[in-house]
């Protein structure tokens, strides 16, 4: 079981939703279909959504991106108060961070 983390570029010089959202999951495939469920969606140049010079709001991950707890650029995330604050004054809080443990995202 792994971490996958997805995070949004503001294609369009916006973000919709979440800036990250952060998926417990067996495999890269599942955590990309639990993410898609809720909300996330790939080859948005591609479908019209999304501005082609800015590039896609969202990537699929690998399964080499796994982490073995929930992170944002190596800082651990709690899944149950979701707050990211880096170095660099980002502070993001739970409604910018959306984390969904394997046990929510079984449906």
């Amino acid at each position: 079981m792994a971490w996958f983390t997805f995070r949004q570029n503001n294609s369009g010089g916006y973000y919709h939703g979440p800036q990250y959202v952060i998926v417990e999951a067996e495999s890269s495939f599942s955590a990309n279909t639990v993410a898609q469920e809720n909300d996330v969606y790939f080859n948005g140049i591609n479908k019209g959504i999304d501005c082609h010079c800015c590039g896609d709001r969202w990537d699929r991950v690998h399964q080499g991106d796994g982490t073995d707890e929930p992170m944002i650029y190596n800082v651990k995330i709690d899944p149950e108060s979701p707050v990211y604050d880096n170095v660099f004054g980002e502070k993001l809080n739970s409604d910018e961070i959306l984390v969904i443990p394997k046990e929510k995202s079984c449906k």
